[in-house]
């Protein structure tokens, strides 16, 4: 999450862009890829032999950096299942999260879900995945939101549904998460507080208005437009 960063035990290992981009892509496939799709999507502009060659030499030089890291045979390609991934921590927990078969696990921080993905990075596929993992971290933020009111945390709560306000400014069901926790403190002022700054971010970038549900949360009079 963030900015990529490849490192073995406290060495942080710097790579060509080529090697990188194959990592990156294979990092966020963990099982075997055609070699030709991978080199399709990394190189679109080029021709297919083209392709082909600069993944040979990208896989090479990421081999030359850290042996093993990259596997494969003549017509699959895979990263090492001894690499560990921060995005595949990131995935296991927000579905134990959506799937509510635990709570998050003690050892991992609301935080990784707090991030965006290969910040910089603008290759479609790239575009494609951050968008991706950003809408499961914002999904599991306010799971993770609601598993703490119930649990009775509301002030848990509040900081997992502003870290999801922190990543989607616009997103109204995490300001509703919000305003929910501080109804459950008795915290009336905070949650319309809340809902006013939301409904003047949201007028301001969109020229609209939060939803009758927001409205009825707090038992307001939605205005008529």
């Amino acid at each position: 999450m963030g900015r990529f960063r490849l490192s073995t035990g406290p060495r942080r290992l710097d790579l060509p862009t080529s090697a990188t981009r194959v990592i990156a892509f294979l990092a966020l496939r963990p099982f075997a890829n055609q070699r030709s799709h991978v080199a399709g999507q990394l190189w679109p502009d080029v021709t297919e032999q083209r392709a082909r060659a600069n993944l040979r030499n990208a896989v090479w030089k990421a081999n030359a950096a850290a042996d093993g890291l990259v596997e494969g045979d003549a017509g699959t390609i895979r990263l090492s299942e001894n690499v560990d991934v921060d995005v595949a921590v990131l995935q296991t927990a927000a579905r134990d999260l959506l799937e509510r078969s635990h709570p998050l696990d003690a050892s991992v921080s609301p935080h990784i879900f707090a991030e965006e993905m290969l910040l910089g990075w603008d290759d479609d596929w790239a575009l494609f995945e951050r968008e991706r993992i950003k809408q499961l971290c914002l999904h599991a933020l306010e799971a993770l939101s609601l598993h703490q009111l119930e649990a009775g945390s509301p002030a848990a709560a509040i900081d997992a549904a502003l870290l999801a306000v922190r990543l989607e400014p616009l997103r109204e069901s995490a300001h509703r998460a919000i305003s929910r926790a501080h109804l459950a403190e008795g915290n009336i002022a905070q949650a319309v507080r809340q809902f006013e700054r939301y409904g003047a971010l949201l007028h301001r970038e969109l020229g609209l208005l939060p939803s009758a549900g927001y409205h009825e949360l707090l038992e307001l009079r939605a205005p008529v437009v």
